[in-house]
């Protein structure tokens, strides 16, 4: 694929590229130099849900029915506790 630098040195990532490395507006990109080569890529983003001593815990923006995914979780975390609770 190519694209075209403009006047102001910036470059446009091709649609295709940008949606299925899920690149949007805002993104923060990395730019290195190789040799010749210019190597762009998408800066990782932290997990926004990770698990800290058997809880759930958000770290971002809230997109989607918040309210069933934590219910969800506390069933299961209740269906592994009865388990142990009837050993």
């Amino acid at each position: 694929m190519k694209t075209t630098l403009d006047r102001f040195g910036r470059i446009v990532i091709p649609k295709a590229i940008r949606k299925d490395l899920g690149i949007k507006a805002g993104r923060e990109l990395s730019v290195e130099q190789h040799g010749e080569a210019i190597l762009v890529r998408p800066v990782q983003e932290a997990q926004a849900i990770t698990v800290k001593e058997g809880i759930l815990v958000y770290r971002g923006t809230i997109e989607g029915d918040i309210t069933k995914a934590v219910e969800a979780h506390r069933a299961e975390r209740l269906r592994r506790l009865s388990r142990r609770i009837a050993r």
